[in-house]
């Protein structure tokens, strides 16, 4: 520990001790994280609940170093989950979601909340695009670029300055001015971000997205009433066994 927090006798800045450096020789398996404005040392929890109109139960727990990051636990619980005969709804943080985890989760349609979009790029969504064909049809004010063209996962297209110019939504276009004309650029992955969010703001979305606050509560009474941020033990084994009584006494005391 000293070897890894330490250089020439005083404490290393945080930003050259590694992940994976020891933080207490208690518990050599605990790992530090910068997550935010928060600092965690220990482990990460994870868990999945199960419900429907009348009942909800936790179905899945796991518990790894605080390092295994979200997408990571997401992957783990598709994996885990067993044959699905009809398309399952699966109500995640943004955190665990990515385009590359959605695709693997076939019959599941993962509903992700909290995502955040990125600036101008979320313009994008807006453009009228023939995916099948990799085409740029339409800006969002209606017109047709000058060139349209897809290489490599991104697409390209051209337009026309005397409609950019006088455009009421340049300022928040995702364009950029060239020398003959406005050059609208976005990759594949980007695009179905943005599309996504704007698939959110509907309110549809938003009434389906909120059923996953029922999970928030759980955690919460884990940490109040159940303390398992102080448990009683060391090591990853002995911890998870310890955390995974406690989900059980909070399944049972709903």
């Amino acid at each position: 520990m000293l070897k890894e927090q330490t250089e020439k006798g005083r404490p290393k800045p945080s930003f050259k001790i590694a992940p994976r450096s020891l933080p207490n020789p208690t518990d050599p398996e605990a790992t530090y994280r910068k997550k935010g404005k928060k600092r965690p040392i220990g482990y990460s929890a994870n868990l999945v609940e199960q419900f429907d109109c009348q009942h909800r139960m936790i179905t899945q727990y796991d518990l790894k170093e605080n390092t295994y990051s979200d997408q990571q636990f997401a992957e783990d619980t598709i994996e885990k989950l067993p044959p699905v005969k009809e398309e399952v709804t699966a109500l995640v943080d943004g955190a665990y979601y990515s385009e590359e985890i959605d695709q693997k989760a076939k019959g599941i349609k993962m509903i992700p909340t909290n995502l955040v979009g990125g600036g101008k790029d979320s313009n994008a969504a807006q453009f009228e695009i023939e995916e099948k064909e990799h085409q740029v049809k339409k800006c969002p004010f209606g017109h047709q670029p000058i060139a349209s063209t897809f290489k490599k996962g991104c697409y390209r297209a051209h337009l026309a300055k005397k409609h950019c110019n006088n455009c009421p939504f340049h300022k928040d276009c995702a364009v950029v001015e060239q020398k003959k004309s406005y050059l609208f650029q976005v990759s594949e992955k980007t695009l179905h971000h943005c599309q996504l969010i704007t698939k959110m703001g509907t309110s549809e979305y938003q009434e389906l997205a909120r059923k996953r606050a029922g999970i928030e509560g759980i955690p919460s009474v884990l940490r109040r009433r159940y303390k398992i941020d102080h448990l009683p033990v060391r090591g990853k084994v002995q911890v998870k066994v310890y955390f995974g009584f406690k989900t059980c006494l909070r399944a049972t005391h709903r």
